[in-house]
């Protein structure tokens, strides 16, 4: 499997109203954690798999925060994953791609392309969505509904987040206990 997200992160947020997202203390980290950590949740959503170890390597600003991820992860099961966040490109990418046996997978943010066997490709064009996370959030509040990310999966993506930040910081393979 492998999963890209790619965009203009750091051109597009240089304003001032965008400040607080190059401080480390309030940001977290840098594109991974503002934005990649969507790809990060599809990524182990998808997958229903949790992940046990993973290798990294970053650039970073002098800030610290960084700008480009690249990642090798282990799921539970085995399969192998590798992953790209870039926050300096110019033009948006957030795919993910999924290769076994059986056939392949490719998922965008608008479209879904399976092919399994001989069957032909198909492509579809997915809906725009109208829900949001933040909204999702408010309704599971005010009318105790679900969450559309239960706690205990958003908490398994913060220690992926964690440990890919920490494997590049080391240059160490990173297990996830």
């Amino acid at each position: 499997m492998t999963a890209t997200l790619a965009q203009s992160w750091l051109s597009s947020h240089s304003g001032s109203e965008n400040s607080w997202r190059f401080d480390p203390k309030v940001a977290g980290g840098g594109i991974l954690t503002d934005a990649g950590d969507h790809l990060v949740d599809a990524l182990l959503w998808t997958t229903g798999q949790a992940a046990v170890e993973v290798a990294s390597l970053q650039t970073r600003l002098d800030s610290g925060l960084d700008i480009v991820t690249a990642a090798t992860i282990r799921l539970a099961d085995g399969t192998l994953v590798t992953i790209g966040v870039s926050g300096i490109s110019s033009s948006p990418v957030f795919e993910l791609n999924f290769h076994g046996e059986a056939g392949r997978m490719r998922v965008t943010d608008s479209s879904l392309e399976h092919q399994f066997g001989d069957e032909a490709t198909n492509a579809a064009i997915l809906p725009e969505l109208t829900r949001s996370i933040d909204g999702d959030f408010v309704r599971a509040l005010l009318d105790d509904d679900a969450l559309c990310c239960p706690a205990d999966e958003a908490l398994d993506t913060v220690r992926l987040l964690e440990a890919i930040a920490r494997s590049a910081a080391t240059a160490q393979v990173v297990r996830l206990a």
